[in-house]
């Protein structure tokens, strides 16, 4: 559960301004309660138990907490207000740029893997097949080139991207010309 620090605050008095409320009485709720039926839970910086109602000091203080919330309704006598922890609301925005950059990274990671799938997907089609088997260079040109016709200079060394073209009679069933093409 995310806790939100909140700042030690100044209480004045409302019915003689200028003065503090010294020794005073303040309650802190949930914003939704505006009933003030449920005093949230409270503790102090090292995560310890703090009274609520909180009660300040003779110079009108009440001490840093740590609250449930960003935002706390206050009330003391006839007033109320709300505190808001702007460390806590900082705190978040923060993890939440961090986790969009990592969600940034995660979703450019699985772009990259679904255009090398794609990739992948386009060489398996008939065109794609083809062309794999065309292209020099590629692993299927070149298993075809050296498994079944291999071409050679008169030194013994292999020529790539050639064919063969076998020229067969009709009727007799007879080869007539073979021709090695570009």
């Amino acid at each position: 559960m995310a806790t939100y620090p909140f700042d030690m605050q100044l209480a004045e008095d409302a019915t003689a301004l200028g003065n503090v409320a010294a020794s005073s009485s303040i309650t802190l709720y949930d914003p939704a309660d505006t009933a003030k039926t449920t005093p949230v839970t409270i503790t102090d910086l090292n995560g310890l138990p703090l009274a609520n109602p909180m009660t300040t000091t003779a110079q009108g203080f009440i001490p840093a907490f740590i609250g449930p919330l960003p935002q706390l309704r206050w009330s003391g006598g006839r007033y109320s207000g709300l505190l808001n922890s702007y460390r806590g609301l900082l705190d978040q925005a923060t993890t939440a740029a961090q986790d969009a950059q990592e969600a940034k990274a995660a979703a450019k990671a699985a772009q990259d893997s679904a255009a090398e799938t794609a990739a992948a997907a386009v060489i398996a089609t008939d065109t794609g097949i083809a062309k794999e088997m065309g292209t020099s260079g590629t692993a299927s040109n070149t298993y075809l080139g050296t498994n079944y016709v291999r071409f050679e200079d008169e030194a013994g060394n292999q020529i790539l991207d050639r064919k063969v073209l076998i020229k067969v009679s009709a009727t007799t069933g007879e080869i007539i010309d073979i021709v090695s093409e570009v």
